[in-house]
């Protein structure tokens, strides 16, 4: 922060950890316990970039292994979701609109990509 205003940097670094914590969320519901050492409570509050990112990459690393596994026959089960009701495939299908949300959110936040190198 800079001035008690956030910076580009730090509105960048939670949009990512926002989603990190999203991926884990959406697996939670699907059924699969959190790997090892990831604490939802204190994602939002991580810093550094190399923190950041590893923690980012992770939550899509598992998220991707969690959903090759869903069998297509589970699909239709329903899942209690706070926003709703939704089939397996739908929360499957908003885990992936909602990372494509949020891409266009930093892209938005970072219209020149040189401008967003350091989250530090």
């Amino acid at each position: 922060m800079t001035g008690g205003r956030k910076t580009v940097y730090d509105r960048f670094g939670e949009a990512l950890l926002y989603v990190a914590q999203a991926n884990y969320f959406f697996m939670m519901k699907l059924g699969h316990d959190l790997p090892e050492g990831v604490d939802m409570m204190t994602l939002p509050s991580m810093k550094g970039k190399d923190n950041i990112v590893s923690v980012v990459t992770e939550s899509f690393s598992f998220a991707s292994e969690k959903i090759t596994s869903v069998p297509f026959d589970s699909f239709e089960e329903m899942i209690e979701m706070p926003f709703g009701d939704f089939s397996t495939l739908s929360v499957l299908l908003i885990l992936l609109e909602h990372s494509g949300e949020h891409k266009g959110q930093l892209i938005d936040l970072c219209p020149h990509q040189r401008y967003c190198t350091s989250m530090e």
